[in-house]
């Protein structure tokens, strides 16, 4: 059985509410509390329930990579960025690989879209397709792309820089 707030909060002795706290990092908690709590979590081997941060939160710390060539060591350097900005803060990503297929790539978005808190993406798309986009933007998506300004899109852009390109990409997306 997984070790809860309640254990940890049980052992030393204090509220779930403080073990919560101390493991968020919030400021109103004293330092030598965080460390007794952070010590005790850690040998009692507390891991984060991810389900219930995501409905606190309400972010599923998730985010969806879009690329049109997975195999293509461009994107994979721009995936390496993306992850060594999410990873560190709690994010996941999750990569979709489109073979430069515009109908793939609407479909691969579209799955993503409610999973995920905002998506990275070197679209491949036809200058005609990018009223896809657009609609997404507008429903409320929060889309970053790489490489390439789709016509009518309001969306940031991020060029140049391959593994750079990935990092600012994610921390827009994390911001």
């Amino acid at each position: 059985m997984p070790v809860t707030l309640a254990d940890i909060a049980r052992e030393l002795g204090v509220s779930k509410m403080t073990v919560s706290r101390a493991i968020n990092n919030h400021p109103s908690i004293n330092p030598a509390t965080r460390e007794r709590v952070l010590e005790v979590a850690r040998r009692m081997n507390y891991q984060p329930n991810q389900h219930a941060r995501a409905l606190a939160t309400n972010r599923s710390y998730l985010i969806g990579v879009v690329v049109p060539d997975l195999m293509h060591s461009y994107f994979a350097e721009i995936y390496r960025g993306v992850e060594a900005v999410a990873r560190p803060v709690g994010y996941r990503n999750l990569i979709c690989n489109t073979d430069e297929d515009a109908a793939k790539e609407m479909d691969e978005t579209e799955a993503l879209l409610p999973r995920t808190d905002g998506l990275v993406v070197a679209s491949s798309l036809p200058p005609g397709k990018a009223g896809f986009y657009r609609r997404i933007i507008k429903g409320g998506a929060k889309v970053v792309f790489i490489d390439r300004r789709l016509e009518g899109v309001r969306a940031p852009v991020v060029t140049t820089d391959d593994v750079q390109v990935g990092v600012l990409a994610t921390e827009h997306l994390i911001n």
